[in-house]
């Protein structure tokens, strides 16, 4: 016997604004910066290892779709960008992580280019004090509808 997908929006009570930090449940974060394209971005711990990491909008389906926010704690300083990373050509042009894969390591000409990443380290260091203030443990760890709480 199989069962459908539960499909009722989890998020639509919200308005979401882009660079706004939320507390959330999702399978791996209790906090996300909102990226304006459906992304949380926040800090992801495995095996020991503290780095950005984006989970999805429960309302964009399975199976990416993983955030039920749970609170608006307001913007995030105006001279941080929500986003995880950018690439960095050897011209210094930049672009943030999760730009499609055809447009990486070209110049506006078509050549390609070496590139690296650059991590957001502005925003780590903002996510890092903000689950210091609120605490890690809230909303961390599960997917949507392991908790029994969730109904709250």
């Amino acid at each position: 016997m199989t069962h459908a997908a539960d499909t009722t929006p989890r998020n639509a009570g919200f308005n979401l604004i882009r660079g706004h930090l939320y507390r959330i449940r999702s399978r791996n974060l209790p906090y996300g910066v909102y990226d304006g394209r459906a992304g949380f971005i926040g800090i992801r711990e495995k095996f020991g290892s503290l780095y950005l990491f984006t989970e999805y909008d429960y309302d964009q389906g399975v199976p990416y779709g993983t955030v039920i926010v749970k609170e608006d704690l307001g913007p995030i300083p105006g001279d941080t960008e929500p986003v995880e990373a950018w690439w960095v050509a050897e011209d210094g042009e930049s672009f943030p992580f999760g730009v499609p894969r055809d447009t990486r390591g070209h110049s506006p000409g078509g050549t390609r280019q070496k590139m690296e990443v650059r991590r957001n380290n502005t925003l780590f260091e903002f996510l890092s004090k903000a689950e210091l203030e609120h605490g890690r443990g809230v909303g961390y760890g599960g997917r949507p509808g392991d908790d029994p709480v969730e109904a709250e």
